[in-house]
């Protein structure tokens, strides 16, 4: 959860989101990238217990990065304090930290996914698809 003294924060504990439409917009591009993240690892059915935790993650985590993008939209980056100006709070270390979390998960998603581009095949698999099984050899008496 970010620091109490984030935009955010507020619109989360408070529920004083800054609109219906755009949360709702939110709201259907998070369950979009949840079911193409599904997708692209086999689907629903195919997905380990891990990935499903890892998916689930990368989307709470792009949810709160939305909520961010949203208010700066709205507040801007740069707030005034005093004589001095500052960048938000809000884009400091737990919005990069959110950003790094995402992409460590796909990282790992990646390589938990027998699928992955860029894995090194799977040989034995190929030539047995290709081939078939090797027949056992029958032992002769002797």
């Amino acid at each position: 959860m970010p620091k109490e003294t984030h935009g955010i924060y507020k619109w989360i504990k408070q529920n004083q989101l800054p609109s219906a439409r755009g949360i709702d917009k939110v709201k259907k591009c998070l369950d979009e990238l949840e079911k193409g993240l599904i997708l692209d690892y086999g689907g629903a059915g195919k997905i380990s217990t891990s990935q499903e935790i890892l998916i689930r993650s990368v989307v709470k985590a792009l949810g709160v990065q939305f909520l961010a993008e949203l208010y700066i939209n709205e507040y801007g980056p740069i707030r005034k304090k005093g004589n001095d100006i500052e960048l938000r709070a809000l884009l400091g270390k737990s919005y990069l930290s959110f950003i790094n979390s995402i992409r460590q998960n796909l990282l790992a998603l990646k390589d938990l996914s027998k699928d992955a581009k860029g894995d090194a095949p799977d040989l034995i698999e190929y030539v047995q698809t290709k081939y078939g099984k090797p027949k056992k050899k029958v032992k002769k008496n002797e």
